[in-house]
């Protein structure tokens, strides 16, 4: 139809989701990612935002692959 659909239509592919953490909960996440960072020695450093991508998609693969009792075994194995 024209340009401005084609990229109205291709934003529409991702949605963005917004998580509230507490400052606590965040200093650490931040801390969590510098020691990554440190261990790692990437060329890149990882950033709280690329690392919550990256636990939310796998989690929702192995959700939406798995059952929700294979899965709960797996994350909860510890207990």
């Amino acid at each position: 139809m024209g340009i401005f659909y084609d990229l109205f239509q291709e934003s529409r592919k991702t949605k963005s989701l917004l998580v509230k953490l507490s400052r606590a909960d965040y200093y650490r996440y931040t801390l969590i990612c510098e020691s990554m960072n440190k261990s790692l020695n990437n060329e890149y450093d990882i950033t709280p935002e690329m690392l919550a991508t990256r636990i939310l998609e796998t989690f929702i693969e192995d959700a939406y692959e798995d059952s929700t009792n294979k899965m709960a075994k797996r994350l909860l194995s510890d207990l």
